[in-house]
């Protein structure tokens, strides 16, 4: 796993939990760093600011997933999904109503991921090149948290997605997926 030091200064708002290093704010990389890839965080004293996944591609080259030393992996990723839609649930949790995001992405740690809920149709969006690779573990964990879900769309066509050098498409994952939903919202009916 590479290094990557933050410059003199420019440490406090990472220490105050801030989820990325813009590429203006890399001292220097210690070690052979691959697009998407995982990277530790350090200050320019080589003390741990956190784990994440490196773009050299991005203006935000680094996206933290943890200001901690605890392994990313698909337990942590698993459990962040699970977080954000029990989350959810506590606040949202309406009888009139079946939309709702799910997953606001670094305010619920985890970087570039969107997922909202249309009534029986789950749509997520994945938008860091370093997420891409737990989009299974993504969906696998919604499958287990979203027991109303009866199809998964991967909405993946956002032009973001090219600045982070992926491609775009739109793909149904789990189910069927038909022109329109019924979802309720507030009481109403409406097509989406």
């Amino acid at each position: 796993m590479a290094d990557v030091y933050v410059q003199d200064g420019r440490q406090k708002k990472i220490r105050d939990g801030h989820p990325w290093i813009y590429r203006n704010e890399i001292a220097r990389v210690e070690g052979e760093t691959e697009d998407g890839g995982p990277v530790r965080a350090l200050d320019a004293h080589g003390r741990l600011l956190g784990h994440g996944f490196y773009n050299s591609r991005s203006m935000i080259t680094v996206r933290l997933l943890t200001h901690r030393d605890e392994p990313v992996d698909a337990a942590l990723i698993a459990r962040r999904v699970r977080e954000a839609v029990a989350y959810r649930g506590l606040c949202m949790r309406r009888d009139d109503t079946d939309c709702r995001r799910l997953i606001y992405g670094e305010a619920d740690r985890l970087p570039g991921v969107i997922c909202d809920q249309f009534g029986p149709v789950v749509v997520l969006q994945v938008l860091a090149l370093g997420m891409e690779r737990w989009t299974d573990e993504i969906v696998r964990a919604l499958q287990g948290c979203v027991p109303s879900m009866r199809a998964l769309l991967l909405k993946n066509d956002d032009a973001i997605r090219e600045k982070e050098g992926m491609e775009r498409f739109s793909r149904v994952l789990l189910g069927e997926v038909g022109e329109e939903t019924l979802v309720c919202e507030n009481g109403l009916t409406l097509r989406v």
